[in-house]
């Protein structure tokens, strides 16, 4: 399971998905934000 955090700003957004011994970050472009977060909520529920 993930500990999920996201940081946003004006132009982009960093997700943090912290897991057991790694930590993943996604820096995403603001156009496709949505996009992109419904794809990963897919795959990680």
């Amino acid at each position: 399971m993930y500990d999920i955090m996201l940081e946003v700003t004006e132009h982009s957004v960093m997700l943090y998905l912290r897991g057991k011994s790694q930590i993943k970050i996604i820096s995403l472009n603001a156009l496709i934000i949505l996009v992109e977060l419904y794809f990963i909520l897919i795959i990680l529920f």
